[in-house]
C-alpha cells in the first residue's frame, strides 16, 4: 500500500510513461504516413469494446482530475484498421483530457447514421479559436489554449488523427454549440460499418 505522497508520485510516473509511449506511437505513425509506407489492415470488430478499453487506459489520469466520462454509444461493428481507429480515439481522448478542467466531463458519443459512423469526443475546456481551426490538424502545430499539466504536447496528435481518418475515406470536423469546449466529430463511411440487429 502507498501513502498519499507515494500515490501522487506513482500517478505522475504512470501518466508520464503513458504520454511518452503515445508520443512515440504518434511520431512513428506520422513518419509512416509521410513516407507512404503505412497501409490499412482491415478487420471486423465491434466499436464499443474498443472505445471502452481506451477509456480504461485513461482512467487514472482522468480520475486524478476528477473528470467523468459521459458515454452514449450505438452497438456497431466496424470494418476498418483496428489499430488506426484505436489511435484516432486515443488521441482525441488524450487531447480532451489535456484541456478539460478538473471536476468536469468528457462526452464520448458513437452513432450510426444512414451512410456513416459518427464518433464525437467533446470536453468543457477552452475550446478552439476560429482562427486556429485550419491549423490544428497540421503537424507540430500547438494552439494558444492553455493545457493542463507541466509538459507540452508534441503538436502531432491531431495530424495523426487526420491521417488515419483520411486513410479510411472519412473526415473530421469541429462542431460548435453542443458543448462548451472542443467538440470533434469523426465521420467514417457507412460502407465500412454494419449495424447490429
Amino acid at each position: 500500500s502507498l501513502d498519499e505522497s507515494q500515490k501522487e508520485v506513482a500517478i505522475i510516473l504512470q501518466s508520464s510513461g503513458v504520454k511518452l509511449q503515445k508520443d512515440i506511437e504518434n511520431l512513428l505513425s506520422f513518419s509512416a504516413w509521410q513516407s507512404k509506407t503505412a497501409s490499412l489492415e482491415l478487420s471486423e470488430f465491434p466499436i464499443k469494446p474498443l472505445v471502452q478499453s481506451i477509456l480504461r487506459q485513461h482512467a487514472l489520469a482522468l480520475s486524478s482530475k476528477r473528470i467523468t466520462i459521459e458515454q452514449d454509444m450505438d452497438e456497431a461493428t466496424l470494418v476498418a484498421d483496428r489499430e488506426k481507429v484505436r489511435i484516432i480515439l486515443d488521441n482525441l481522448l488524450s487531447n480532451a483530457a489535456k484541456f478539460a478542467p478538473a471536476d468536469s466531463k468528457i462526452h464520448v458519443v458513437v452513432r450510426t447514421a444512414r451512410d456513416q459512423l459518427n464518433i464525437d469526443v467533446a470536453d468543457y475546456g477552452p475550446g478552439i479559436a476560429p482562427e486556429e481551426r485550419e491549423k490544428i490538424f497540421g503537424a507540430f502545430y500547438q494552439g494558444k489554449a492553455q493545457q493542463d499539466g507541466h509538459v507540452k504536447g508534441t503538436g502531432i496528435g491531431l495530424s495523426v488523427v487526420m491521417e488515419c481518418v483520411t486513410a479510411h475515406g472519412g473526415t473530421v470536423e469541429i462542431l460548435d454549440g453542443h458543448y462548451p469546449g472542443a467538440h470533434f466529430r469523426v465521420h467514417l463511411p457507412m460502407d465500412q460499418v454494419t449495424q447490429h440487429d
